[in-house]
């Protein structure tokens, strides 16, 4: 017998816009699948390519960009790091 977990859902009177609302079921609907993230049916698929904007003082936001692009990278999207300061 197998079990079927539901995911979360945002109900229909939180402070959300429809769009915000059917927004945010699907991912969690997309987070409680069990699927694996990035996963590409068809190998001749293009990866999507993804610019990351950052800018910092301290230089947090960059390691965290950095952090970014190796996820997205690993689930075959094309990343690209810009610091806005250039």
């Amino acid at each position: 017998m197998t079990t079927s977990v539901l995911p979360p859902f945002i109900p229909e009177n939180a402070p959300f816009s429809a769009e915000q609302i059917a927004w945010l079921n699907g991912f969690l609907a997309g987070a409680y699948s069990g699927g694996s993230p990035g996963a590409v049916a068809d190998a001749d698929v293009e990866a999507t390519a993804v610019t990351i904007l950052w800018g910092s003082q301290t230089g947090n936001s960059e390691t965290v960009a950095k952090q970014l692009a190796k996820r997205l990278a690993s689930s075959g999207c094309q990343p690209k790091v810009v610091d806005m300061g250039e």
